[in-house]
């Protein structure tokens, strides 16, 4: 739990995280077009602890995984 940049209390559950490489993967619904502001607030938050992070759309998930993957295995690179 920590602070987030409005001083207040809180936390946050990547959709996946590795500690190793520091990156987090959202996986982003339709639900997320109505929570724009939330996410970018969120999103400083991950980058302040220096994690960096991927958002995908869930569609595009479903659509071609595999270009998915070579999207997250570049930004490993």
């Amino acid at each position: 739990m920590f602070y987030d940049l409005l001083g207040k209390e809180t936390f946050y559950i990547a959709d996946f995280y590795c500690h190793e490489k520091l990156l987090a993967v959202e996986l982003d619904g339709d639900i997320h077009k109505k929570l724009k502001e939330q996410d970018m607030l969120r999103d400083e938050v991950i980058k302040a602890l220096g994690i960096r992070i991927v958002r995908i759309a869930n569609i595009e998930v479903l659509g071609d995984i595999d270009k998915v993957m070579k999207h997250i295995s570049a930004v490993l690179e």
